[in-house]
């Protein structure tokens, strides 16, 4: 075996020290561009989401038939706090031109919010929320206004199987909507936890299961409302996010599935794009 000298010993390891020297200033120069990109984002998304089935609570909100899901959101300043708007129409308005026969054309909405959001010692997140959901097409079919005030808090602990619990309040405009002609003040808890798996940096596998309380007394339905178990798989890539959700949801009291089937499944595929 032939070997090196010591003067081209040595400038294999001066070659070899620039190499990695220019390969770890490449990383590190990229994960700066990376967070400055970051630091320098004004916190807007834009997103459309379309549901096979859109399900509230178990419950189906257009006989079983498709929705869409346009947002805009903006995260004020990197304070946590978060405003947005958003609307739900059903599928069959596009799809089929029923107009106002199309499957839930009396729930279409126009949704406003506000959310809270802050991380204690990286361990346990608080949320908080308020809600109007506008069915500006209820009023004119129903003889009453389904519109609706929620607020809710949250509580997510960044722990195994990232564990969450939530309440949220719902309070009707008109009481003439609730089925006995007053505001029972409803309420709905659920829990669950969840996980994420970091396949590659920019697809992420996201499994989760949840189980949702729903004191639903303005309709008399009281119980476990939904069981919802889901996998979903995400794709980010610079501003542009695209992710698709497989939910199977169970209804186990018959206060909600209502003679309809108990087990029920649906698909999500959304897109956003971040600023």
């Amino acid at each position: 075996m032939k070997k090196i000298s010591g003067f081209n010993a040595g400038v294999l390891s001066l070659l070899m020290v620039f190499l990695l020297t220019v390969g770890a200033y490449s990383q590190e120069k990229e994960a700066a561009a990376e967070e400055e990109q970051e630091d320098s984002a004004i916190g807007l998304s834009v997103g459309l989401t379309y549901y096979s089935a859109y399900l509230w609570r178990g419950t189906y909100m257009y006989d079983g038939e498709g929705a869409f899901y346009p947002s805009l959101s903006w995260e004020i300043f990197s304070t946590g706090l978060t405003l947005g708007v958003a609307a739900e129409f059903a599928a069959d308005y596009f799809f089929e031109g029923k107009g106002r026969d199309a499957y839930g054309f009396d729930y279409h909405s126009f949704d406003a919010g506000l959310d809270y959001e802050y991380t204690f010692n990286e361990l346990v997140t608080l949320g908080l929320g308020l809600w109007y959901w506008y069915y500006f097409n209820s009023e004119k079919a129903m003889d009453a206004d389904a519109s609706m005030l929620t607020a809710y808090v949250s509580l997510g602990f960044e722990c195994l199987l990232s564990p969450f619990i939530s309440f949220t309040y719902d309070y009707y405009v008109d009481k003439d909507y609730c089925t006995t002609g007053e505001n029972k003040k409803d309420f709905y808890v659920q829990a669950g936890i969840g996980h994420e798996f970091e396949v590659t940096p920019e697809v992420a596998i996201s499994l989760g299961l949840a189980a949702g309380y729903f004191h639903y007394k303005s309709e008399s339905a009281f119980g476990i409302s939904d069981i919802d178990a889901s996998a979903g798989l995400c794709f980010t890539k610079g501003v542009l996010s695209l992710e698709g959700t497989f939910h199977y949801v169970a209804v186990p009291m018959k206060d909600f599935y209502e003679g309809s089937d108990i087990h029920r499944w649906y698909a999500s595929f959304g897109a956003a794009v971040s600023f």
